[in-house]
């Protein structure tokens, strides 16, 4: 089976659980107006989106635009069997994997089965299935399409030595440490230098925080600041508390930067205040989120299917509150 445009839209859509109707409203602005017919004919292959509207759909869905114009598709020799083998060593079923990494589960088999993947998937799954042999497969796949896998060091660490196997830990901390370097080389680039205040997370697990209309007291409450020279539109940072979100590329420990601000809008990731139950601290958890019907209460939903979805009431009715809406990610070495 050969995955095209509409394939890819529909498996990010449905399984982020929104209808086409949804979709249109969330991607719709003044300079791309969007409709529910527009989404389903994308879907069905029978028009293919604009270049503007292309950009959009991999904005949204936190894609690179070649994953939505299959242009990055490949097939790595021996691929199959590597997932297969890293999927069983874990002892974890393909329903699993493929619900963590956002596939439908036959998605998942025909990869196994030696079928082309998207190399942004490819990666997902390096990062879900722990093993040099992927991980391997993944700089030699990056190679083909004509990316520079980071650097040669990395490259040569993915070979074993005579003496011994470098380790996919050692290779993954390389790895994330490079994006991090390229993340701050990129800042440096640019001379505009923007100050986040961090803060500290004993002001979320505080119970007042629900409370109180102001989030922090910059005096207080601040750990340090961080410095960006792109701006972000952020107001505060945090360090994000769980993999939830690793999906969106957004990991624990990960400094998710955030648009202070009481609403957010269905499907967006946003940072969430929820109290806890039989005396356990308030949380502040990063969540996709979507408002039931009347409006009362809040659905939490992790892109990684392995945190199950919560539902909360809002803070009127004496639950959570929106705090504000995720606007960028710098991801942290491991």
């Amino acid at each position: 089976m050969k995955e095209t445009l509409g394939y890819r839209l529909k498996r990010e859509r449905t399984l982020r659980q929104l209808s086409q109707e949804a979709l249109a409203k969330a991607l719709a602005t003044d300079e791309t107006p969007i409709n529910k017919s527009m989404i389903s004919r994308w879907e069905r292959d029978l028009d293919t989106p604009s270049t503007k509207n292309l950009t959009r759909l991999a904005e949204y869905f936190r894609r690179p635009l070649e994953y939505f114009t299959c242009a990055e598709n490949v097939a790595p020799e021996g691929l199959g069997p590597a997932l297969v083998h890293a999927r069983e060593k874990q002892g974890r079923s393909r329903a699993e994997i493929a619900d963590s990494v956002r596939l439908y589960e036959e998605d998942l088999a025909r990869y196994e089965a030696g079928e082309p993947i998207s190399e942004t998937v490819l990666k997902d799954l390096a990062f879900r299935l722990p093993g040099e042999e992927i991980f391997a497969i993944l700089l030699d796949a990056e190679s083909a399409i004509g990316k520079d896998p980071h650097d040669a060091f990395l490259r040569a660490m993915a070979k074993p030595k005579a003496d011994n196997t470098i380790t996919y830990a050692e290779l993954r901390e390389h790895f994330l440490r490079v994006q991090l370097k390229n993340q701050l080389q990129e800042q440096r680039n640019n001379p505009a230098l923007h100050e986040i205040p961090l803060i500290d997370e004993a002001v979320f697990t505080n119970p007042d925080a629900l409370k109180s209309a102001a989030l922090f007291q910059v005096e207080a409450d601040v750990k340090e600041t961080i410095t960006l020279s792109i701006d972000t539109g952020a107001t505060f940072c945090l360090r994000a508390p769980d993999d939830a979100m690793a999906s969106a590329g957004i990991r624990s420990g990960d400094l998710v930067f955030v648009h202070q601000q009481a609403q957010a809008e269905d499907s967006a990731i946003a940072v969430v205040l929820v109290p806890g139950e039989h005396g356990e601290a308030t949380r502040a958890l990063v969540r996709r989120v979507y408002h039931t019907k009347d409006k009362s209460q809040l659905q939490l939903t992790a892109d990684d299917r392995s945190y199950p979805p919560l539902l909360v009431d809002l803070l009127e009715n004496g639950g959570a509150k929106i705090i504000g809406k995720v606007t960028y990610t710098l991801t942290q070495p491991r």
